[in-house]
């Protein structure tokens, strides 16, 4: 059996990343831990429940929980807007925007109109 694994490029410093298959385009662990929010707070990632899910909190005293991000997964690493959200089996993710599910998709049609335009995509 072929390993789940491959060698890739960080999308942020093109620095050499081992990664799965399945995110072949990513921040490598380095430019992960500089993300911040759109107010330039730097940001962690956390699976809230054993089930799994996505979180975003501010990396402060308390960890305040950052609702922004938490909704709408936009996060920026030197200064270039990118995806994270939760990885499959855990841990988390940060892609290009171009390779982000739809986020309309994780809400329901009547809080749509929460996300920035510059989010959302049509819908088919």
């Amino acid at each position: 059996m072929a390993s789940p694994f491959i060698t890739s490029q960080c999308i942020i410093c093109g620095v050499g990343a081992r990664t799965m298959e399945r995110y072949p385009r990513i921040a490598c662990r380095a430019c992960h831990r500089r993300a911040v929010n759109a107010a330039g707070e730097r940001i962690r990632f956390y699976t809230p429940y054993i089930a799994g899910g996505f979180e975003a909190r501010l990396v402060d005293e308390a960890q305040t929980l950052d609702d922004e991000v938490t909704r709408t997964n936009l996060v920026y690493i030197d200064g270039q807007a990118v995806f994270a959200d939760e990885a499959r089996f855990g841990g988390s993710v940060i892609q290009p925007l171009e390779d982000r599910p739809d986020p309309a998709r994780k809400l329901p049609p009547e809080r749509q109109h929460e996300l920035p335009p510059d989010l959302l995509r049509e819908l088919p």
